[in-house]
């Protein structure tokens, strides 16, 4: 599991700069599609958001989520393990204000 905050955003941005493989929930397409946000949106907001420890939860089985953030958006995503640690499972996609 993750230990800080910087770890987690120097784990994201690494796993994007090698071509991390992006794996989207139904739910996150139908949001994309409701909410006119496109893959080249959720790259810049994993290279440039941020998280914190207001935004990772961890559910009943014991599957750990975190929000990163921007100023325009935020996602929602949880890292696969192994035998897949490189690939990136995005669960929702959210605009903040107004476009």
């Amino acid at each position: 599991m993750i230990r800080s905050d910087s770890e987690l955003n120097r784990l994201v941005r690494q796993l994007v700069a090698v071509g991390a493989v992006f794996l989207f929930t139904n739910h996150a397409v139908d949001r994309m599609v409701e909410r006119r946000i496109v893959e080249a949106d959720i790259l810049n907001v994993l290279r440039g958001g941020w998280c914190d420890e207001t935004c990772t939860e961890q559910d009943a089985r014991g599957r750990v989520t975190y929000r990163i953030t921007t100023n325009r958006l935020y996602v929602v995503i949880r890292q696969l393990v192994e035998p897949e640690p490189d690939r990136i499972l995005i669960i929702t996609v959210v605009r903040i204000g107004r476009r």
